[in-house]
């Protein structure tokens, strides 16, 4: 039987059930030790998210995109492209959209999310560590910065992203930011399913983090979370760049995937209706450019 995640849905204001992806290899691979031991030999190396990606780039993939937006009930009213002009499934997964159906305000002090996602709001206590499923690591663990310490009492925002979602993913403010680092690892599922079975899993998946320097928000940090079958993390500026609201700074490849972003103490506020559903353990659905709070600093 089929189960499902229990997520608030802004747009409508209702509670939905969130279809799981590939449910019961999940399942088999987080609760099962014969799982336990594949997932861990096998599964969560770079080779086999890469060979994986690389079929999802052929031209017989191409057969599996219309099941996948009916299972899922995408809408392809947004594409900028038709339905048979993909070429692949991943050409279709990294599917760039009408740009009206993402828009950005241009309120100064208004927090847009920079991805489609399940958010969830979490704290950094003052010792600059993260709660995340239960789970207890350093900030400095996770990015491997000495700049770790300023973020001590802030606030962290986890952008979960199914694979039915639109998969690439924007700047929310204006600013500038230097080279982006990368810290190798390997690929675990971040699903919830995963994320309450393995500890740490962020701390050991490949990732990317910018250090962003906003007009509006101050110094944040944008963490990009490669994750089970994501056979890439684009990046348009790895070199750095300045950049502007609504941007797009790149996307992934097949796959879930997470962002993080990383405020100071007292420089943003969140909405009420996604802080009140994030204490009570349920993530926010939201669309890239949607407002998700302010600015303190404007």
């Amino acid at each position: 039987m089929q189960n499902y995640l229990k997520i608030y849905n802004r747009r409508n204001k209702t509670l939905e059930n969130e279809l799981i992806f590939k449910e019961s290899s999940l399942k088999f691979l987080y609760s099962t030790k014969t799982g336990n031991l594949l997932r861990d030999i096998l599964i969560v190396r770079i080779i086999v998210s890469v060979l994986y990606g690389y079929f999802m780039k052929l031209p017989c993939s191409q057969k599996k995109i219309i099941s996948f937006i009916n299972k899922y009930s995408i809408n392809p009213d947004e594409f900028d492209l038709q339905i048979n002009k993909f070429k692949s499934f991943n050409d279709f997964f990294i599917r760039k959209l009408k740009p009206e159906m993402r828009p950005f305000s241009d309120v100064p002090d208004e927090l847009a999310s920079p991805v489609d996602a399940r958010l969830t709001v979490i704290s950094i206590k003052p010792d600059t560590h993260l709660f995340i499923k239960k789970n207890k690591f350093s900030l400095y663990d996770f990015i491997g910065i000495k700049e770790a310490n300023l973020f001590a009492g802030g606030i962290c925002l986890q952008f979960r992203l199914n694979p039915a979602d639109y998969h690439r993913f924007h700047y929310f403010d204006n600013g500038v930011h230097d080279a982006i680092k990368t810290i190798p690892g390997i690929l675990h599922s971040v699903n919830p399913l995963a994320l309450n079975s393995v500890a740490d899993i962020y701390l050991k998946n490949r990732r990317n983090f910018t250090v962003l320097q906003t007009v509006h928000f101050g110094t944040v940090i944008q963490a990009e979370i490669g994750a089970m079958l994501v056979g890439r993390i684009h990046q348009h500026f790895p070199k750095g760049t300045q950049f502007v609201r609504g941007e797009e700074k790149g996307y992934f490849e097949f796959g879930g995937s997470t962002i993080l972003l990383f405020f100071k103490k007292n420089s943003i506020t969140i909405d009420e209706d996604i802080l009140k559903y994030s204490d009570m353990g349920i993530e926010t659905l939201v669309l890239c450019g949607m407002k998700i709070g302010n600015s303190l600093l404007v």
